[in-house]
């Protein structure tokens, strides 16, 4: 065997291989956005937050993301929708009925963070919810610290 076939067959079993990871990458991204999109809760470790659907109703959504560094724990979860402005508001209203408090604002963009404690002991868990014209975003973030309400 020559030397160009030996190359041309380590190519084809590289681009396989790669072809193999992007599929199995695709069907994980699409089970895992489906399982959220028909659930009631975000799961974060023991910890649940109420999820859009669970509010208003199947919403679509486009992205969704995960980390874990410093021991903290985010999740974003970005949804389309031609009704952010009252799906933000009833999530809003939700959230604060199941005791997630106001725990800080940032004037300048009017950021606002909605917060309880975790059922981990000194752990806690943000909720941050940024609307664009298009939909919105759901930032879950879980890590040490404690609850300072915002007046």
């Amino acid at each position: 065997m020559t030397k160009q076939k030996k190359i041309m067959i380590i190519f084809i079993i590289v681009g396989a291989i790669i072809a193999i990871i992007t599929v199995i990458g695709a069907v994980f991204l699409v089970t895992s956005v489906g399982n959220i999109k028909k659930a009631d809760f975000f799961e974060l470790g023991a910890d649940q937050v109420p999820t859009v659907k669970l509010v208003v109703g199947e919403r679509k959504i486009t992205s969704v993301s995960s980390s874990i560094e410093n021991g903290i724990t985010t999740k974003i979860y970005e949804y389309r929708s031609d009704s952010s402005a009252a799906d933000i508001e009833q999530y809003i209203k939700y959230l604060r009925e199941d005791d997630f408090i106001v725990t800080s604002v940032n004037d300048n963009k009017n950021d606002v963070y909605y917060g309880k404690n975790s059922v981990a002991e000194g752990r806690i868990i943000l909720v941050y919810i940024d609307a664009n014209p298009f939909g919105y975003t759901i930032k879950l973030i879980k890590g040490r610290g404690e609850l300072n309400k915002f007046n």
